[in-house]
């Protein structure tokens, strides 16, 4: 999708990945049962799943370099924001449509026939899709002037892009395996795993998720803006690694009310992480090779640290005790702070604010009045020409 992003536009790789999200999402509502055709369920299963994470891999990091580059560079922090909460909705749907389900419906039913409706429900995905592909602007493969690599995929791997990949690697751990075990698996650690379980599991869940993720989220985008990124990325983390191994022991306690203090004080250390990460993983990277570097780490980020970071809370929880879990993410945090230590200190901005300066402000600059050798550059530049220099005392005299 990266490959596809950087090369024919990002615009492109996210349509592509919406649908490719939508159907095998509804097919996988449709599928026979183990009793129907045996093992060959098994199968079609594993494909539509290997589609499904095909298409996520793609989509999340498609659809936050399409939405920050049509947007000026200095509120990148908030924008990237913007796609990361809506990300989080959507986890927020799933577990009060889970919460729903087991509280309307019996076993027996949720068994026969309740679980294949939130996946038929997929379909309406392809809604969005359809809306970006109809009435979005398109992009262009190699924009801001710069044109498209002729493998963006080789270029990400170049030895002048090393050092970036790996730190946009190590930095993302945090965030998946951080937002999997606090938002996915902890949920599933209150209802099955803790001992008694804890009333309301998925309610106390999504609560948490909607007040500390969904609702600051866009809160840890804009003081990134204004103060840094790495800066609130490091009081994050601090607080992740720090606080972490005693909020899930505060959880084990099987108090609803402190539960979701609990949760919640690990989803505002994460959204300080992974707010302004976002933007910095986009600044990171030349818009040549942007689209694919950025997936490449993230979902190395996703496949490792956040995908077997619950299978491992799940073993500590086995052999070593209900509050072990924490741990995972003290270690993590200091993953990802290493991974943002090694960064290049450089940003690509390649002059982005000046080419997506809306040609408003432009025109409202001219009747402010000021010096005509500035309004002719931001002119140009919005026209997307660079023969300002020859062309200066022409353009002087037009103004």
């Amino acid at each position: 999708m990266g490959y596809i992003g950087d090369k024919y536009g990002r615009k492109r790789a996210l349509e592509l990945s919406i649908f490719l999200m939508a159907f095998p999402t509804f097919a996988m509502g449709c599928l026979p049962s183990y009793d129907s055709i045996g093992p060959v369920a098994i199968l079609l299963l594993a494909i539509t799943r290997c589609l499904q994470g095909l298409s996520v891999g793609g989509q999340l990091m498609s659809s936050l370099v399409y939405t920050l580059e049509q947007h000026p560079k200095r509120r990148w922090g908030l924008y990237g924001s913007y796609v990361m909460a809506a990300a989080n909705v959507g986890t927020l749907l799933g577990g009060i449509v889970g919460f729903i389900m087991r509280a309307t419906l019996t076993d027996e039913q949720l068994h026969s026939w309740g679980w294949r409706v939130p996946f038929l429900a997929g379909i309406l995905v392809s809604i969005t899709g359809l809306y970006l592909k109809y009435y979005c602007d398109e992009d262009h493969a190699g924009s801001h002037g710069v044109h498209a690599p002729p493998n963006p995929i080789k270029a990400a791997f170049g030895r002048a892009n090393r050092r970036s990949l790996l730190s946009a690697t190590l930095v993302p751990m945090l965030w998946s395996a951080g937002f999997y075990l606090t938002f996915v698996w902890l949920s599933i650690f209150m209802s099955d795993l803790e001992v008694p379980p804890l009333p309301h599991a998925f309610l106390v869940n999504s609560a948490s998720l909607a007040f500390s993720v969904c609702l600051v989220f866009p809160l840890g985008g804009i003081i990134s803006d204004r103060y840094g990124r790495r800066r609130i990325m490091a009081i994050g983390a601090v607080c992740m690694g720090v606080l972490s191994p005693f909020m899930i022991y505060v959880i084990g306690l099987d108090n609803p009310v402190a539960a979701f203090f609990a949760q919640s004080t690990m989803g505002l250390s994460l959204t300080l992480w992974g707010a302004p990460m976002m933007a910095w993983l986009v600044e990171a990277f030349p818009p040549e090779a942007r689209l694919t570097s950025v997936a490449i780490g993230y979902n190395i980020a996703q496949a490792t640290a956040g995908g077997f970071s619950p299978a491992i809370a799940t073993l500590l929880v086995d052999r070593y005790g209900e509050h072990t879990p924490g741990y995972i993410l003290s270690a993590l945090a200091l993953t990802s702070l290493t991974g943002l230590l090694i960064a290049p200190s450089h940003q690509h901005d390649q002059g982005e604010d000046a080419y997506r300066q809306p040609v408003a402000e432009m025109e409202q600059d001219q009747h402010e009045g000021g010096d005509n050798e500035e309004k002719t550059r931001l002119h140009h530049l919005v026209s997307g020409r660079d023969q300002f220099e020859e062309d200066s005392d022409s353009s002087r005299e037009i103004i």
